[in-house]
């Protein structure tokens, strides 16, 4: 994670502070958990990994900054090594799997434990409906229509919807 602009690193953030981070400033709940210190006893009260494929971490970060504070440190504290047998290469070939992370995102904006205001949540919504439409345009430009048609399918949106929210980026 880069400095940050207006605080010193380490420094911590509330629940609510941490999503409004993730959802309108800068990734944040991407990491995985080699970049993070996480108490066993909360990891555990927790029940850890839910299992889903892909989507583990994306999904843990969600579970513990909705209920715990995060401590964000300077970068440089942990080398990360990607290679060619990381699941997550599955990524650039397999193109359902980045769009899983939008539909997860849209699943934890709605729960009840998400830590939002009803507007925020709101705003949230509207950017990630935005990056899902986007998303499955582009498949069908660039890659298969096929595909897009498969990714439009797990929205409810239609193909007019899909267009409509493309057309302009949230501005909050």
């Amino acid at each position: 994670m880069p400095q940050d602009k207006f605080k010193i690193f380490p420094f911590v953030l509330t629940p609510v502070e941490a999503y409004k981070r993730h959802y309108f400033q800068e990734p944040l709940f991407h990491k995985a958990p080699l970049s993070a210190i996480i108490r066993r006893d909360v990891f555990t009260s927790m029940g850890g990994f839910t299992g889903r494929r892909y989507l583990g971490d994306f999904e843990m970060w969600h579970n513990l900054a909705s209920r715990y504070p995060v401590v964000l440190m300077s970068q440089g504290i942990v080398w990360y090594r990607e290679h060619e047998e990381q699941e997550m290469q599955n990524n650039r070939t397999d193109f359902t799997i980045p769009f899983k992370y939008l539909l997860c995102a849209e699943e934890m904006i709605v729960r009840e434990e998400c830590p939002l205001s009803a507007d925020d949540r709101r705003k949230a919504l509207q950017k990630i409906h935005w990056n899902q439409a986007r998303y499955i345009l582009g498949v069908g430009k660039n890659k298969s229509i096929k595909i897009m048609r498969e990714l439009r399918k797990q929205t409810q949106f239609s193909y007019f919807k899909l267009f409509q929210l493309a057309w302009k980026e949230p501005k909050f």
